[in-house]
């Protein structure tokens, strides 16, 4: 008789104490939202944005990338050499805030830009690849990549030269150059270069034509 009143008597106890603790689904589903920035960052490795440039032959043009060192993170640019030149690649950190204007501190970790300045040279469509990582990590991808389309327009100047030598009649004179792009005289060994097609080789696009000139082989219209 009194082992049915003991054992309630246990029950009571032990639902008192919690031992048993019922859960239910949460009704509102924002409390297993990921907290601020978690979505973000999942969504920020491994992006890849494509960007667009238009230029000019001889144009300069530079990209901003937002950046922060501190963090071993760094960008890299990949890029044709054919059509662009690098022409500076500088870090700008962040700078303090003083009275709700920018001062001349920097501002410790707090990130900031790196800059890179190209100039085009030759005329068409190329593209610069720029991978934030850490350069010592090996077979790692690159957490962000961002991609610059480039369009080069207008005639690139003529890029042949002359040796400069003597002569005195246009016979005497002849073209060297894995591309021909060299004028000098015929009693010269061709001249050797490295074998690479360019559009400002091309003397007949600009109504040129190697001639003897002032007792001189050279490039003339």
């Amino acid at each position: 008789m009194f082992k049915p009143l003991v054992a309630v008597i246990i029950l009571i106890v032990l639902v008192g104490s919690g031992y048993f603790i019922f859960r239910e689904e949460p009704e509102n589903e924002d409390l297993l939202a990921p907290k601020d920035g978690e979505e973000e960052q999942k969504e920020e490795n491994g992006q890849t944005t494509e960007n667009l440039i238009q230029t000019e032959v001889n144009g300069v043009f530079s990209v901003e990338l937002e950046s922060n060192p501190t963090t071993g993170y760094g960008w890299q640019a990949e890029f044709s050499k054919d059509f662009l030149e690098l022409i500076q690649n500088i870090y700008l950190p962040k700078q303090r805030e003083v009275g709700g204007e920018a001062g001349n501190e920097s501002l410790v970790g707090g990130g900031g830009k790196e800059v890179f300045e190209f100039k085009a040279f030759q005329t068409g469509k190329t593209e610069i690849i720029f991978s934030y990582l850490r350069p010592w990590e090996q077979g790692i991808e690159p957490i962000k990549q961002e991609i610059y389309e480039v369009e080069i327009s207008g005639q690139e100047p003529f890029c042949g030269w002359s040796t400069m030598g003597v002569c005195e009649r246009d016979e005497d004179c002849k073209t060297g150059g894995c591309s021909g792009q060299v004028c000098q005289p015929a009693s010269e060994e061709s001249a050797i270069t490295t074998c690479e097609y360019r559009d400002c080789y091309i003397a007949k696009n600009y109504n040129l034509s190697c001639n003897c000139q002032e007792s001189i082989c050279q490039w003339t219209e």
